[in-house]
């Protein structure tokens, strides 16, 4: 089934009209098999489902990035409100680290080139707004004024950001972790993977006023959420005291 999921991706986002056709199988199938990740994890299905999860995500990021037929306000608003559930916040059953780091990655292209533009919308003085060109919101000055991102990609850029920061208490001491490969891998995948983030957001700050208030954005549902309590101190006992998420930084 997981094959299948990929090569449908893979032939429909070929063309417009073919992406266009096929775009709500591919939402329906991630509405139903998005919840699964958590629950099959562990479980000889479990790859199964994460490859479904992924092929369906980079569908619907390569429609709306490659077709402009596709990108549609009410469709990049549906492609973010589609992957919200399933970014949860640190302390909750986050998902498997792998299939964690490729949807940041269809997140990252998708704010930075364009594809989280097609749902923005800019105020201006008489209060109105219309929907600007796609290549053109890339553009600084275009807008005017700051960009307002859907919900939906409000709350993904959110979760990237505590992708970038949030790091926990270390579960094991150096001296077991160094003997350790496994741990050692997994730790440079994820050092490498927020390197990624960190240059993304440094990205999105110089790019353009609009890519600017995506960052803006982020931030703004981070700090107005109980997100920030991630930034108290804790205690580890022994004297010591850790910080989830250094919010100086952020």
């Amino acid at each position: 089934r997981a094959r299948a999921v990929r090569c449908m991706a893979l032939y429909a986002s070929a063309d417009a009209g073919t992406a266009e056709t096929h775009w709500h199988f591919f939402v329906s199938v991630l509405n139903r098999y998005g919840p699964l990740v958590q629950d099959h994890e562990g479980s000889p299905s479990s790859d199964s489902v994460q490859t479904i999860v992924e092929s369906c995500t980079c569908f619907l990021n390569d429609s709306l990035m490659m077709h402009r037929a596709v990108a549609s306000t009410e469709r990049v608003a549906q492609f973010f409100d589609v992957l919200a559930p399933m970014l949860v916040p640190p302390g909750g059953t986050t998902l498997p680290a792998t299939l964690r780091r490729k949807l940041a990655s269809c997140l990252l292209t998708s704010f930075l080139h364009g594809g989280g533009w097609a749902g923005a919308t800019a105020g201006d003085d008489d209060g109105g707004a219309e929907e600007e060109p796609q290549e053109d919101l890339a553009v600084p000055g275009v807008l005017g004024a700051l960009a307002v991102p859907a919900p939906g990609a409000r709350w993904c850029l959110a979760w990237l950001l505590l992708e970038a920061f949030f790091q926990p208490p270390p579960a094991v001491c150096f001296s077991a972790a160094a003997v350790d490969a496994a741990f050692r891998t997994h730790a440079a995948n994820e050092a490498a993977h927020r390197g990624r983030l960190l240059c993304f957001f440094n990205c999105l700050a110089k790019a353009s006023q609009a890519h600017a208030s995506l960052l803006a954005a982020g931030a703004e549902v981070l700090l107005s959420t109980d997100l920030w309590k991630l930034g108290i101190r804790t205690s580890l006992g022994a004297g010591r005291r850790w910080q989830d998420v250094q919010l100086g930084r952020v």
